[in-house]
């Protein structure tokens, strides 16, 4: 199953893709591109998401060693009113083949600066010393000299 969207693949048994809420299709020859992904706005935090027309990009904030960790993480942002989610995916590949879960938190994007920022503030309550200073985009740690950010590139503003 493919989504006619993103043209994403699906294993069998799932109807509609997660990221643009449009249902998945067999043969993507076939399929015409819907316009738009379709949104998911709550109007509370842990609120089922209503299905809208406007686009949501998300992008990921961190990743967890543990589903539990993340699910913590992510209650905290929606007390915070930002929508979150928890994406679970498989790791590349280690030298011996094996594979493992990693857990990644997602905001949209418009809200990376504020999910970033209330991590920010915990790691700077939890660790002695630094300046707290992070990348507005990826929320990457920044040495207080960085014009750029290591993790990401993205140019950065002021001191």
């Amino acid at each position: 199953m493919f989504c006619p969207n993103c043209k994403d693949e699906f294993r069998s048994g799932f109807t509609r893709c997660a990221d643009c809420g449009v249902d998945l299709v067999a043969d993507l020859s076939a399929a015409a591109p819907q316009s738009g992904h379709a949104a998911e706005t709550a109007s509370q935090p842990g609120t089922p998401a209503a299905v809208g027309p406007t686009t949501l990009r998300m992008v990921d904030v961190c990743g967890f060693f543990s589903l539990d960790d993340a699910r913590e993480a992510r209650a905290r942002l929606q007390l915070e009113r930002l929508h979150a989610d928890v994406l679970i995916r498989e790791s590349e590949p280690t030298d011996d083949g094996g594979r493992s879960e990693e857990f990644w938190l997602r905001v949209e994007a418009s809200g990376i600066r504020t999910a970033a920022g209330i991590f920010a503030q915990e790691e700077d309550a939890d660790a002695p010393g630094g300046d707290g200073r992070t990348c507005g985009q990826c929320g990457a740690e920044l040495a207080p000299e960085a014009a750029t950010c290591s993790s990401c590139g993205a140019r950065l503003e002021g001191p």
